[in-house]
């Protein structure tokens, strides 16, 4: 998801703001215009998502695999609207 012209994190279920203050800006190559400013995590920040998807793939790895096609499905399509636009 971006905010505010910065992509944020999802860790643990939830969207959030990383806790650093370093970006890197992603440009359209044709028009070098800043298409969103991506956090460069820290360690610290890596470590927790990394934590928190392991404790997630407990139950991930139970859902049968049409359920899951079906979540990767939705997600890929709220990610393609939201990422270009119409």
């Amino acid at each position: 998801m971006i905010q505010d012209g910065q992509l944020l994190n999802y860790v643990g279920g939830k969207w959030q703001r990383s806790r650093t203050g370093e970006f890197a800006d992603v440009r359209n190559p044709a028009t070098a215009e800043t298409i969103v400013r991506v956090p460069l995590s820290s360690r610290e920040e890596v470590d927790e998502a990394v934590r928190a998807a392991q404790l997630a793939f407990v139950d991930w790895r139970r859902t049968p695999p049409l359920e899951r096609v079906q979540y990767l499905f939705k997600s890929s399509q709220r990610s393609h609207r939201s990422t270009f636009p119409a």
